[in-house]
């Protein structure tokens, strides 16, 4: 695989990340709205980030 490819991949990596954990931290913002939304985002896509990566890392070797 080229360059190219890589950078596709790891840009629809993080935009997939940072729109689920968005939507992750609205739903968790309803549940506590005492909670910072930012935070929650911050969170959830470090999380949903850190899964995809260690399953594409399982799938991949």
């Amino acid at each position: 695989m080229d360059a190219r490819s890589y950078l596709v991949m790891v840009a629809l990596w993080a935009a997939s990340a940072a729109i689920s954990g968005a939507v992750l931290a609205g739903m968790a913002k309803r549940t506590h709205p005492a909670l910072s939304f930012r935070r929650l985002w911050v969170f959830y896509s470090a999380l949903v980030g850190v899964f995809v990566a260690i399953v594409l890392f399982s799938g991949w070797f």
